[in-house]
C-alpha cells in the first residue's frame, strides 16, 4: 500500500515518481507479474488502485499526512 500511495501521490506533486507499483496478488499460487494503474482524487482524498493483468483492485483512504504522502503541501486546487 505505501508504494501505491508513494506513487499516486507523486505524481499529483509533480515529482519525480518512483517505479510504478507492482500487483502484490497471487492467483491460482502464481505471482501476478501486472503493473498498477492508480488514480488520486486528492478533494475526497481517495487512491483507486486496478491491476489490468488480474483485475484486482482496491480503494485508498486515509492516506492524507502520513509519511509516504508527497502531496503534503501541494495545494489541492491543481
Amino acid at each position: 500500500m505505501t508504494e501505491i500511495i508513494t506513487y499516486a501521490t507523486s505524481i499529483y506533486a509533480g515529482v519525480k515518481e518512483p517505479a510504478i507499483p507492482k500487483c502484490w496478488r497471487r492467483p491460482k499460487r502464481k505471482p501476478c507479474n501486472g503493473k498498477l494503474d492508480t488514480s488520486l482524487d486528492h478533494k475526497e482524498a481517495v487512491i483507486n488502485f486496478y491491476c489490468p493483468k488480474c483485475q484486482d483492485e482496491g480503494i485508498i483512504t486515509g492516506w492524507k499526512g502520513l509519511i509516504w504522502d508527497i502531496s503534503n503541501g501541494v495545494d489541492s486546487q491543481n
